[in-house]
This record gives structure tokens, sequence and C-alpha cells, in this order.
């Protein structure tokens, strides 16, 4: 069974050191492990996939998603997500997902997660434009410039206007598995990924051709330069 991706939640940022002492930023992120509670196939969903359950919880959920656990006979999950697997499928109902199944150090990865919420925003924060003029009076200092044509009588799509700003899917694609503790259930990226703390967060191997194509980082392996 090959499963490409598995889901967290970003736990923080901090710094690690390679042997040689080279210092890297890295996001902490906790990956519980996942439960595999419905497998897709093609002769009946029309595609190849597994529908895999994290967090589990004793809240109450929907009639719909209690009875799909019920039918399985498995815990419930506070979250669904579906992963593709080529295939044929040797993935059964309640295969339990860790981490180390699915990621190793020296992997490229894409991270999937929900950006800080900034709220409802002007212009100059949002679409990064400059004031006005702050002399003779002109009472225009952070306000929208011109809406265009007034012959339309209307506004075209795609104009700058005030509005929300962040709480968006974005996707950071190819970033390195520096470490992995499956004891403590953890996983060190290098870099920032979107999001504030507890975010959940889908890690899936990177679809970016040049970096899988690329080989394997050897993160702990680096020449050290000769002192000048």
């Amino acid at each position: 069974m090959v499963i490409r991706a598995i889901m967290g939640r970003k736990v923080g940022m901090t710094q690690t050191f390679t042997s040689d002492g080279v210092l890297l930023p890295v996001t902490v992120v906790r990956i519980t492990p996942s439960v595999v509670v419905r497998v897709k196939t093609q002769q009946h969903d029309g595609y190849d996939a597994v529908q895999l359950g994290f967090e589990a919880t004793t809240r109450t959920l929907p009639r719909a998603v209690a009875g799909q656990f019920q039918t399985v006979k498995q815990p419930p999950h506070r979250y669904l997500y579906e992963v593709r697997v080529p295939p044929p499928s040797s993935a059964t109902v309640g295969t339990t997902i860790n981490v180390q199944d699915v990621l190793t150090p020296g992997m490229r990865v894409d991270v999937t997660g929900t950006s800080k919420g900034r709220g409802l925003t002007g212009v100059i924060k949002k679409d990064h434009q400059a004031r006005g003029p702050k002399s003779h009076g002109s009472h225009h200092y952070r306000r929208v410039g011109s809406r265009g044509s007034i012959a339309p009588n209307r506004i075209f799509k795609g104009k700058a206007l005030p509005g929300r700003m962040g709480h968006w899917r974005v996707t950071v694609q190819g970033l390195t598995v520096v470490q992995i503790n499956p004891k403590r259930q953890l996983l060190l990226l290098l870099g920032a990924v979107p999001g504030r703390r507890h975010t959940r967060l889908l890690i899936s191997a990177t679809r970016l051709f040049r970096a899988r194509s690329r080989p394997a980082v050897q993160l702990f392996n680096r020449q050290t330069p000769a002192p000048v």
C-alpha cells in the first residue's frame, strides 16, 4: 500500500543544527496516526483512493458521517480526507497510518494549510498600493484611487478594493523533511508553512518535477568549507 500524504497539526517554529553545525529553521508538525475508514476502487467509485480519519473524537457528529463509522465499525474521527493510491490497492479498513509509513528524512513534500486571517483590510495593506498626498488638504491619504471609467456604470472584476485578507488555502511546495520522531509523533520541515499554531496541514509528496527528479537531500552530510 503506497500512501503519499498524511495530515497533522502545526506546533510552531524552532531551529536545529546539522552534524557539521549548519543552523536550519524548521517547522514542527505533530502527526497523530490516521486510520483507513474507506477504500475506493476504480470499479465501484471510478478512481482508486483511501479515505482516512484524523483525530479520534467523542463529540457528536452529523448522522451521515457517524453512520459511515458505524458501518465499518471504527471509532469516529473529527476529520476525513482522501488520498489517491495507485491500483491495485492493498489497503484494508482499520489500518493505522503513521508518519514513518509515509515520509522519510530528506524527502521533498508539499504542505497545504489555511493561512492566517487578517480581517478586513484596505488596499494599501492588501494590494500594496501607495498612499495619497498629505499636503494641501487632499484628504486622500489611504483611500481607494480611481475606480475606472464612468461609462460602463459598473466596476470591472479584479479591481483592487478593500476586503478580506488571509484565511486562504495555501500550498507551499518543495519543502524538505529534516527529521522524524516516531516516538513523539513529531515531524521537522525545513522552512515555514502556512497558518497559525494548531492549524491542520496536509503533507504530501511534492508534485514539483524538479524536486522529484532531484536526489534526496543529504542534510546531515554537508561538507564544511575550509576556514580562510
